[in-house]
């Protein structure tokens, strides 16, 4: 208990040295966290306000932007109301949240917000693969916090 596979202690101190924003990485610490804080990590303290703050950096807070751009949502890295930086951006998330609720296309679905800008005909098959990838995360997002 409370001891940490050599890797993973490492890329805790190693994030906790440098600030992070790559969004794909910071969603592995947000999920990694509650692995922690259920193992009674015992710097975890540390390891949340870095993790907190590196969300704050790194979202986008204009809400403008969430759904017309390629940007870091407040969903794409809390999908549950017990994610850390909940409360935090707790009134973002809750628009957000409204936000999915009325942004579907005429399919009833959600577009994506970015090109390859090659491969045109396998993008045409990916872009709608993305966007039932997409649907069903919005959708299991939704149920979590009951929308």
């Amino acid at each position: 208990r409370g001891l940490l596979a050599p890797r993973i202690q490492k890329a805790i101190d190693d994030f906790l040295a440098g600030g992070h924003d790559e969004m794909h990485e910071l969603r592995a610490f947000v999920e990694m966290e509650e692995d922690l804080r259920l193992a009674d990590y015992p710097h975890l303290s540390s390891l949340q306000q870095g993790i907190e703050q590196a969300i704050l950096n790194t979202v986008e807070h204009d809400p403008e932007k969430w759904f017309t751009t390629y940007c870091v949502r407040p969903l794409h890295l809390i999908d549950h109301p017990d994610r850390i930086g909940y409360s935090a951006l707790k009134e973002e998330v809750q628009t957000e949240l409204d936000m999915l609720a009325t942004s579907r296309n005429q399919e009833g679905v959600w577009n994506i917000t970015w090109q390859w800008g090659q491969y045109d005909t396998e993008f045409v098959v990916a872009k709608k693969q993305w966007m039932g990838i997409m649907a069903l995360g919005f959708l299991k997002i939704m149920k979590n916090f009951e929308k």
